[in-house]
């Protein structure tokens, strides 16, 4: 469970960095993930390591701006710790 803990965490780290990057590169945030993988940001979607999944990752934005502005986990399981994956 370790090991898929520490996957998130950099997978996490990496989309939020590639979003903010995108952000400060186009001058407004993702509508998407997939516009990162079509602005060449990112090959493909990362897989979230607690869902298996690239379809299951929760974005969130910020209500003056639309698009993606974070990222979480899309698993509704608890961390070693005892917070959920989906507020990290």
């Amino acid at each position: 469970m370790r090991s898929k803990e520490s996957m998130l965490k950099n997978q996490l780290y990496a989309l939020r960095f590639t979003i903010d990057e995108y952000t400060f590169d186009k001058k407004h945030p993702p509508q998407s993930l997939g516009d990162l993988v079509q602005a060449g940001y990112l090959r493909e979607i990362p897989i979230d390591p607690m869902t298996a999944s690239d379809l299951t990752w929760l974005t969130s934005g910020q209500s003056n701006v639309p698009g993606i502005v974070d990222v979480q986990s899309g698993s509704k399981a608890a961390s070693l710790d005892g917070s959920p994956y989906s507020e990290w």
